[in-house]
């Protein structure tokens, strides 16, 4: 083991190991931990942290700490693929209503897009107003509009028929 010393002692040997620690224990007491770098600053050199019991399987992060070491990654609902060494992928699975590409994943069609609800003519006797439950979708399914409100006629009026 090479240590490097103050007064330039360069070998520790069994006469001078004593020595050679004590001078050592006073330099490493004056050399600060690294410090971690942030988002916005670059870290500083420094002695590594000491990783506590149990972090024998961690690695050193730039940011100063100890970090665990990911082991896998598993694809979760909706997802294919994964991996636990290398480069690993998850792939978006494809199924009914979605459609995946290279780079996208959107809703597939699914039907003609229209107008649902009641269809006939209603024959009413009063005045006011009245909502027909209609609900207009696109072609994904999406509910682009709903309810269709009519204003009556009076009731002096003949024409009692609302389309």
């Amino acid at each position: 083991m090479l240590i490097c010393c103050a007064d330039d002692t360069a070998a520790a040997t069994s006469s001078n190991y004593t020595t050679i620690r004590a001078k050592w224990n006073i330099i490493q007491s004056n050399i600060d931990l690294m410090k971690g770098a942030t988002a916005s600053a670059a870290g500083g050199m420094g002695l590594v942290p000491s990783p506590a019991a149990g972090e024998n399987d961690e690695f050193l992060r730039g940011d100063g700490t100890w970090q665990p070491v990911i082991t896998g990654v598993t694809a979760g609902n909706g997802l294919t693929d994964g991996g636990t060494s290398g480069a690993v992928t998850v792939n978006v699975g494809e199924g009914t209503g979605i459609s995946v590409t290279a780079d996208a994943v959107s809703l597939a069609t699914f039907g003609d897009a229209g107008t649902y609800g009641p269809s006939e003519d209603k024959t009413l006797s009063h005045s006011g107003t009245f909502t027909v439950p209609k609900i207009t979708t696109d072609a994904y399914g999406r509910v682009t509009a709903s309810n269709v409100t009519y204003t009556l006629p009076s009731s002096g009026n003949t024409d009692t028929k609302v389309k």
